[in-house]
């Protein structure tokens, strides 16, 4: 752990348990195991009812969202259906629910 500027404490989190989900991650602090960095969106209702404490943001790497589709066909109404649900939960283009 090391102090930045302004008195912020930057935290280097070491991996010492990895799991093939993140809700399975998830599943994993609620339970006691530590402490782990997950997004937002997956965790925003245990933060907010106390379940979870936040720490802070993790700046890097970016986060995108793909949805692939064959180019030889019309776009899919469910691939439609996923990218118009998207697009009306973060209008602003940011993928950070208010806490």
């Amino acid at each position: 752990m090391d102090l930045g500027t302004g008195g912020d404490i930057i935290l280097k989190p070491e991996p010492v348990l990895r799991l093939s989900s993140l809700l399975m991650v998830r599943d994993a602090i609620l339970a006691g195991a530590g402490a782990a960095v997950l997004p937002k969106l997956l965790v925003a209702d245990d933060i907010e009812a106390g379940r979870l404490a936040y720490w802070g943001t993790h700046t890097d790497p970016s986060v995108e969202i793909w949805a692939l589709q064959s180019s030889r066909r019309l776009i899919g109404a469910k691939v439609r259906a996923f990218l118009d649900v998207v697009e009306k939960a973060f209008p602003e283009k940011i993928f950070v629910p208010p806490i």
